[in-house]
């Protein structure tokens, strides 16, 4: 997950950001405030969540015993791939379909194109 958020769903938010920003400087009075904050803010949610879920599978590599590794897991790294997963389905909502990289859950359920 902390891959695909800084290789994927970031990197589309900024671009889509910049066009969105382009397009309201260019478009006075077109109202794209709540879109532009929720890029900038999901945007910003999936590099801290990467970050932080990248210290927690360093973290979790100096625990020997696998059952305690599991219940770190699932007490530490869990509750922060949901966050991270939440982030990146902002970011999906207000990306263009055509500008998503990734296939969406209809596609994947239904083999849609």
């Amino acid at each position: 997950m902390a891959q695909l958020a800084r290789t994927v769903a970031v990197p589309v938010a900024m671009s889509t950001l910049a066009s969105y920003v382009s397009t309201r400087t260019a478009v006075p009075g077109l109202k794209l405030d709540s879109m532009i904050d929720g890029l900038r803010d999901g945007a910003s949610a999936a590099v801290s969540g990467a970050d932080q879920l990248a210290a927690l599978v360093a973290e979790a590599e100096g625990i020997c015993c696998p059952m305690k590794r599991a219940e770190f897991f699932l007490a530490k790294v869990k509750p922060l791939l949901v966050d991270s997963r939440h982030a990146v389905d902002g970011i999906e909502s207000l990306v263009p379909a055509r500008e998503w990289p990734l296939p969406t859950y209809a596609q994947m359920l239904f083999h849609q194109d």
